[in-house]
């Protein structure tokens, strides 16, 4: 089974059978709406969000189709979708190392930046100071022509412990997967070599191209924990983090949805909010989704009767988790908003 198929139904999996064959692919590709945020803390999916471009993720479609065709997954007449193969074959899923909520895709910008220091660097020391730069993303350029007046790609020091601490982490990283340190190297681009695709490693290491950009992406995740953790021990590969701000919390809001709170916070009904800022309800709904897993002590009461939430919530923690559909059926006096705010404080 490949490692796309196992993310895939380990996500379905997770999500009990009450989504869509498309929230995956919302997750994985970092959709900021409401729905997709209460699905990511709710089922405690945040190491999966945002891990791929909707380019990368072209494929998912298909991947659906071959899962359905299996019978490793099933879809009702509904639309619901849930996973009909045993746990035991993709949950080796739950243990791999991602952290794209915190991360947000920034292990692109960093590899771009420390991609473009290193061809830099191998042609400075020939002595060829015109070439076309690997990266032609004009941020990543401008980033290290600062970096270099700030530590000089000309000083040996800099250059021999910017190659000791990539050597360092590379080292441990064999021991949690031997491929990423060739991926790393090999997407690497010198005087000598330009540096490999996904699909051109895949090929090199037998395995399919998408599993490799998973190892890839893994392996970058991780490398930047590390960083992070140690910044003194990495003082170079660090300095190449600036600019990137770590989140304080395991939630955050969208700038949109943050102007929806300044508002609410200057005491606007959410219809007034819509009303002033030319969107939908839906929509306003959506930040209220989003702000009431991110703020501490979320005026519930403000939207729900307090004696019918503490009833609502009781049921629902000893019902498990259930379709918004068939809580709406339940509980039909309250809206579908009402039950996405419930469903936020259990």
């Amino acid at each position: 089974m490949l490692q796309i198929e196992q993310l895939i139904l380990f996500l379905f999996y997770k999500m009990n059978g009450l989504r869509k064959r498309n929230a995956p692919y919302y997750i994985l590709t970092g959709k900021k709406s409401g729905q997709t945020i209460q699905d990511v803390n709710f089922y405690g999916l945040h190491r999966f969000f945002y891990l791929f471009s909707k380019k990368e993720l072209a494929h998912y479609d298909e991947w659906i189709q071959q899962l359905l065709m299996k019978g490793w997954l099933i879809e009702d007449e509904e639309g619901w979708v849930k996973v009909n193969v045993n746990p035991t074959t993709f949950m080796s899923i739950e243990k791999r190392d991602w952290n794209g909520w915190q991360y947000e895709r920034f292990e692109q910008v960093y590899f771009a930046r420390l991609s473009l220091a290193i061809q830099t660097l191998s042609y400075r020391h020939e002595q060829i100071k015109q070439f076309d730069p690997i990266v032609p993303d004009l941020a990543v350029q401008q980033f290290i022509s600062t970096w270099h007046r700030q530590h000089s790609l000309y000083d040996e020091k800099i250059v021999s412990h910017l190659q000791q601490e990539l050597t360092d982490l590379l080292k441990a990283e064999e021991q949690k997967n031997a491929y990423f340190p060739i991926i790393f190297v090999e997407r690497l681009t010198n005087r000598q070599f330009t540096g490999k695709t996904y699909e051109q490693l895949a090929e090199r290491l037998k395995l399919n191209a998408f599993d490799v950009r998973l190892i890839g992406v893994e392996g970058m995740h991780r490398l930047l924990d590390k960083l992070f953790q140690q910044p003194t021990h990495y003082p170079i590969l660090h300095s190449f983090t600036q600019g990137f701000q770590k989140k304080s919390r395991t939630v955050f809001l969208t700038k949109t949805a943050e102007r929806t709170y300044e508002l609410f916070q200057q005491h606007y009904t959410l219809q007034q909010i819509a009303e002033k800022r030319r969107l939908k309800i839906s929509t306003i709904q959506d930040h209220f989704i989003e702000i009431a897993y991110t703020i501490d002590n979320f005026p519930y009461e403000q939207f729900i009767d307090s004696t019918l939430l503490q009833q609502v919530r009781k049921q629902l923690v000893e019902q498990g988790s259930r379709s918004l559909k068939q809580l709406k059926e339940q509980y039909d006096m309250l809206s579908y908003f009402q039950i996405r705010l419930i469903l936020t404080s259990l």
